[in-house]
């Protein structure tokens, strides 16, 4: 999901998601990890095709973490997932 570039395809994989019985702290999870071990392979000079530069994997990072804290307000979770794909 991290180097698709057409919205159709970022709501697609929401409604995808949200189809399926999964909680978004979980997705969040994941997510964060994924962006974190990127970060961690750029910083560590290693050789992996990345789209995202340390600066917006940073940004990704902080949007998830802020879309995590807003779970518990009872944020509509199609809305949460979609604006944090679309920050991509």
């Amino acid at each position: 999901m991290l180097n698709e570039k057409t919205v159709y395809r970022k709501f697609q994989y929401v409604d995808t998601l949200l189809s399926k019985d999964f909680m978004s702290q979980d997705f969040l999870d994941i997510f964060e990890h994924v962006l974190r071990s990127r970060l961690l392979h750029i910083q560590l000079g290693e050789d992996i095709d990345e789209d995202l530069s340390t600066t917006q994997l940073l940004s990704l990072i902080k949007e998830t973490q802020s879309a995590r804290s807003n779970i518990p307000r009872n944020i509509n979770s199609r809305l949460l997932l979609e604006n944090l794909l679309l920050a991509i």
